[in-house]
């Protein structure tokens, strides 16, 4: 791997951390545990159009698992670990259509929707209010 492309990958996971400290800063109270804005998805869903897409899945879990550890506590990893993996696939699934006909905003709202999900779903052992899981999924537009 190159030197540029390490530093590159460096500086992207080092945006995604100031992003989730930020994140954790913003007192955002909506009454459903776990829901967050999202701020650091936008450089997961940047990456998936830039980079290669197991850079962009490395980068997700490695910011997840970091993320956990310094600004929260084991269940936020698990939670954080659950959407990602899910929300990556589906992105990545999307993106890759033979068709073309899903954009940057189709994938981000897919991608907001499932990560949501997947969060609530393990919130809730299996069982997930979807409405919350749509309001989850307009806080980044």
């Amino acid at each position: 791997m190159k030197t540029r492309k390490i530093a590159y990958l460096g500086m992207l996971m080092a945006l995604a951390l100031v992003l989730s400290y930020v994140e954790s800063l913003i007192p955002f109270a909506v009454g459903i545990p776990g829901v967050k804005l999202g701020l650091t998805n936008i450089v997961t869903v940047i990456m998936l159009y830039i980079a290669a897409p197991m850079e962009t899945f490395l980068l997700c879990v490695f910011r997840a698992v970091l993320s956990g550890f310094m600004f929260g506590n084991a269940f936020s990893i698990i939670y954080s670990l659950a959407g990602c993996i899910l929300s990556f696939i589906v992105m990545y699934l999307l993106k890759n259509r033979t068709d073309n006909s899903c954009g940057y905003s189709f994938v981000n709202l897919q991608r907001s929707v499932l990560y949501s999900g997947a969060s609530c779903g393990r919130m809730h052992h299996g069982t997930c209010d979807w409405n919350s899981s749509f309001t989850g999924a307009f806080k980044n537009f």
